[in-house]
């Protein structure tokens, strides 16, 4: 099994389990009732994804090169808080893989 695979093996996992845990801040939500933000974690702290009327967008990512904030664009627009993480999840580990794995 090449890398390629087994990190689609391992992704597939995550979905199917959702073993996302979310911490979520309602304290910091606008008038609105809306950006409310939640810390992703799944064995260690992701980063941060922010609910919005019409779903969810991935506010920061947190990896050990360091925090990277994400820009507001149509292509950080997810319908569920599980899209959202797992999308963090795989900018997560793409970062951790060009920046401390590259060979």
């Amino acid at each position: 099994m090449n890398k390629t695979q087994l990190k689609k093996l391992i992704l597939e996992e995550i979905q199917k389990r959702e073993i996302f845990k979310f911490k979520d801040y309602p304290e910091l939500q606008s008038s609105d009732g809306f950006k409310i933000p939640s810390d992703v974690y799944i064995n260690a702290y992701l980063g941060t994804i922010e609910s919005e009327p019409d779903g969810y967008v991935i506010k920061l990512i947190d990896s050990p090169t360091g925090k990277q904030t994400i820009s507001k664009n149509p292509q950080n627009k997810f319908k569920t808080k599980n899209e959202a993480a797992k999308m963090l999840h795989d900018n997560w580990w793409d970062i951790i893989k060009n920046g401390l794995f590259k060979s």
